[in-house]
């Protein structure tokens, strides 16, 4: 069993390259095709990495915010990972190719971040143009008292 497996491994291991332009081309979709696309498509961007505790539990909520985020980027993101923290405890990252987008132990307010205000922050690096619908967060009006007055003058008052 053991030396079908390494005739496997070295004919997989010969033939990667000549499998990667049929995999990506959507051609194959054997082993081989899968250890291609490894090889080569580590590099897409943008990456966004979700970096959590395992002791706090946190693979759920990565996982869910990460369908999320390929959900709303399913046209501009390249990958989406997940990083098991097992050292740091109460590890909770969210990058952008390398950058930090979001930190629990760094974040003013305590907790998660909101799906809407991930997705923003996302959007502002990768894509500033898009918008996102029901999720987009309102601009603040400012309301001035020369606006108030402008107003009543409008209206007769």
């Amino acid at each position: 069993m053991l030396n079908v497996v390494k005739v496997l491994l070295l004919l997989m291991i010969r033939n990667v390259a000549s499998f990667k332009n049929d995999f990506i081309s959507g051609r194959c979709n054997c082993l081989t095709g899968l250890l291609a696309s490894r090889k080569f498509h580590l590099n897409v961007s943008p990456r966004i990495e979700i970096e959590y505790c395992t002791g706090c539990r946190w693979m759920l909520r990565s996982a869910w915010l990460a369908q999320e985020i390929l959900t709303t980027f399913q046209d501009t993101v390249g990958e989406v990972a997940l990083i098991p923290q097992r050292e740091k405890a109460g590890t909770f990252v969210v990058r952008v190719d390398d950058k930090v987008v979001w930190d629990r132990k760094e974040s003013d307010t305590p907790g998660f971040p909101e799906a809407k205000d991930l997705k923003n922050r996302i959007r502002n690096i990768i894509a500033p143009e898009k918008d996102l619908g029901h999720s987009e967060i309102p601009k603040k009006a400012s309301i001035s008292y020369n606006n108030i007055i402008n107003v009543l003058i409008y209206l007769n008052y």
